[in-house]
């Protein structure tokens, strides 16, 4: 990092375990192998990295500030706030981080869907502000695939029968668009009150192909 000041964040190669000792077969994580420079829209299609692989500076840590207060996709969130202050990444291929799999009750990735969704969706919210906030500087296949995601994460909300947080990611949606998915969403939303939350999820489900 030093050889490359610009960089905020640099992430080596995980390795993934479940018990001691090593045996040298061991999985890659993610594709923490990969090299990468930038971090949009690449979190976007999942964190090729594991947080605990990631130093960062103390300058780029000041820069992004405090981790949003959640427990699921907190990691992406602070991640595209990086990208968005146009933080670079450099690459370490020596493997210097090991992941345990452990699949134990209790752990927060094993509570209920619904939970995991909620707490999903919040965190695309908090990325869709953020992402507001820099737009000028976020190019357009960022965007696209943040609004995927909050368009998915409305279709599971309404199918999980929580219609009114659904609508609010929705309304996001339509404002980054100003087509026949605008159209749908308004119409949607105008007659939300008469279907049931499911049938929605269904409709949202219908119709993703043209997000």
């Amino acid at each position: 990092m030093i050889a490359q000041p610009k960089a905020g964040m640099c992430y080596c190669t995980s390795l993934e375990f479940q018990k001691l000792p090593l045996t040298g077969q061991e999985k890659t994580s993610k594709k923490s192998d990969q090299s990468f420079d930038q971090f949009l829209p690449t979190v976007l299609s999942g964190r090729p990295w594991d947080t605990s692989a990631c130093l960062w500076t103390r300058q780029a840590s000041n820069a992004i500030g405090p981790w949003f207060r959640g427990w699921a996709w907190e990691d992406y969130a602070y991640d595209f706030k990086a990208g968005c202050l146009g933080l670079r990444i450099i690459h370490q291929p020596e493997t210097l981080c090991y992941y345990r799999i452990k699949h134990e009750e209790g752990r927060l990735s094993e509570t209920t869907r619904k939970t995991q969704v909620i707490n999903r969706a919040s965190a695309a919210l908090e990325m869709n502000r953020v992402m507001k906030k820099y737009h000028a500087v976020i190019d357009e296949s960022t965007i696209n695939r943040l609004v995927k995601i909050l368009y998915y994460q409305a279709m599971h909300l309404f199918y999980l029968d929580e219609k009114e947080k659904a609508l609010k990611l929705l309304s996001e949606v339509r404002k980054n668009h100003f087509d026949k998915v605008n159209i749908f969403i308004g119409l949607l939303n105008l007659f939300s009150p008469f279907f049931r939350s499911k049938f929605l999820g269904h409709a949202l489900y219908k119709f993703r192909k043209n997000i």
